[in-house]
């Protein structure tokens, strides 16, 4: 079983509302940036990487978007335009959540791939696409990293098990933690293995 917080179709996003959970589960449509503001600012969405993502597909989906639109939006109408639009809206999304970590990381990363673009000289709708793609990217990664991190922490549990019970089998191991820290995650790791 697969568990995620986002979940897109094309340029579609849903989040998992995490103000209800466990009771309830309730996916909410993120239709534009406001939208992602609001999900973050409000805490329907937790976790740095997954506030980063999000922040991240609501701008590669408005983007994604303008540049099907017809007629054209006018800020696409050149890079100064283009720039002068996301300008303040990389600052809004920012500013939902300033003290996570991952989410300055990901703004900063699309404010290079505007800036690169604006220095090269590119099309708005180069830059455009460019932007559309680095914010998926931001948000592939993130789960790629996920992933990552739980298979090293399912090798190490198995290894735990193994190394304490000799010739028993990790086998229908289960452990399942929930917290909202990581001290106490691994706390109650320790506790499973010693």
């Amino acid at each position: 079983m697969a568990l995620s917080s986002i979940k897109t179709e094309g340029d579609e996003i849903q989040i998992i509302d995490q103000l209800l959970l466990p009771h309830t589960e309730e996916w909410i449509r993120i239709d534009s940036t406001n939208d992602a503001y609001e999900a973050i600012k409000s805490m329907k969405i937790r976790g740095a990487p997954a506030i980063a993502s999000l922040a991240s597909l609501s701008i590669a989906s408005h983007l994604s978007r303008a540049l099907q639109a017809d007629p054209s939006p006018p800020f696409l109408a050149s890079l100064d335009a283009l720039e002068a639009h996301l300008d303040p809206i990389f600052t809004h999304l920012f500013s939902s959540r300033p003290t996570a970590v991952n989410l300055g990381q990901a703004i900063r990363r699309l404010r290079k791939v505007l800036r690169q673009g604006v220095e090269t000289g590119s099309t708005t709708q180069d830059v455009a696409g460019l932007l559309v793609k680095e914010g998926r990217q931001i948000a592939d990664e993130d789960v790629g990293r996920n992933r990552e991190m739980s298979r090293h922490g399912a090798e190490w549990i198995i290894a735990q098990v193994e190394k304490r019970n000799p010739g028993a089998s990790a086998n229908g191991l289960n452990v399942m933690t929930v917290c909202n820290t990581g001290g106490l995650a691994t706390s109650v790791c320790d506790r499973l293995v010693h």
